[in-house]
Formats: C-alpha cells, structure tokens, sequence
C-alpha cells in the first residue's frame, strides 16, 4: 500500500491539474474498500460508519456537487436552493445506505472539506470506484451563473474531473452562505482482483 501511495504522489505532481492534487489517495487507488476507508481515516478524514447522521455543513458541502450535474442538464424548472435542499437529502440517505456485496458507499468529512467514496459492481468482474469531494476556499475568479468550467484530466487510472465554484454568487442566488469553492469527481473503474 506504501508503494502505491508513493507511485499516487508521484503521478499527481505531474499532473496538469493543481485541483486534482487535493483529491485523496484513496480516491485514486485500487485496493479493497476497507482499505481505502482506513486510508482515509489515517489522512486526517472521520469516517462516517453506516447510519450515522451526516453532519449538516457535510450535507451543504457535498450537495453542491449533485446540483453541479443538474444545472449542466436540466433544472426541471427548480431553482437553485430548491435543487440543493433536494441534494442534502440525498447525502444524508447515502450515510443511511446499508452495504451489500455488490455496492457500499461512506461519507467522510474534515475541516472545510466533505467527500463520499463508493464502490459498485456494475457488471460481473467490474468495479466502479467514484469519489465526490467538496473543497471550501475563495473563488478563483466570479462566475455568473457560480459555477465554472469543468476541467477533465486523468491521473494514472482515474478519471478526475474538477469544477470551480463562486461561493458568492451561489450565496447571493440562494440566500444562503455558501462556502464550498471546488468540487472534484474521480471515476476508477477497476477488476475485481484491483479491488480486493
């Protein structure tokens, strides 16, 4: 497991994107789920155990990078504070999700960061790794709309895509303080020996 953290170092300070550099260890690696969750907590994460409740400011953060996928596509007519209310709920059933042998999901969180990490068998022999994290700060620059460009990159086996957000903006269209200034997506897809 040292060597693979060391070989993750290494990759993602070649990388392109300064974003992706934040993105956990574990979020990048194959290796069991077990594995990846004491990772996590051995990087400074408290780890949620199933039914947990998710702490609040937790659920503000991580909603945001479900609303992301909304505005790119369709709203359904709801607004912005409607969607994201809709997505804290969401955050706070995937801590309540019970793991199966096929799909188990964690909600880890930190000072001004939250994330979930979940694993899936999508097809016999394929497992879908996906991590969603959401990185408080300072926009990088004022967005319109309060969120910016989507920036795609890979980082050894992962897909890793970062978005930026203006806290800002998003605060003043939703009347509500917003911290939350990137959102990162990494997508491994790994066999089922990578994931043991």
């Amino acid at each position: 497991m040292e060597r693979r953290i060391a070989a993750f170092f290494a990759v993602a300070l070649a990388a392109t994107s300064a974003h992706a550099q934040t993105a956990p260890p574990p979020c990048l690696l194959g290796g069991s789920f077990d594995a990846a969750v004491a990772a996590l907590a051995d990087g400074g994460w408290t780890v949620l155990t199933p039914g947990m409740p998710v702490p609040a400011d937790a659920a503000e953060r991580l909603g945001w990078g479900l609303v992301a996928t909304y505005v790119a596509a369709d709203t359904g007519g709801a607004s912005l504070a409607e969607l994201h209310d809709l997505q804290r709920r969401a955050v706070a059933g995937l801590a309540r999700k019970v793991d199966t042998e096929t799909s188990r999901a964690r909600v880890a969180i930190r000072e001004g960061a939250a994330l979930t990490i979940s694993r899936t068998t999508t097809l016999p022999g394929r497992v879908e790794q996906v991590c969603r994290i959401a990185l408080d700060g300072l926009a990088a620059r004022a967005y319109p709309e309060g969120f910016g460009p989507v920036e795609a990159s890979r980082i050894g086996d992962a897909e890793v895509i970062v978005q930026p957000l203006d806290p800002d903006t998003l605060s003043l269209l939703t009347e509500r303080p917003v911290a939350v200034a990137t959102l990162i997506e990494t997508r491994t897809i790994l066999t089922e020996d990578e994931a043991r």
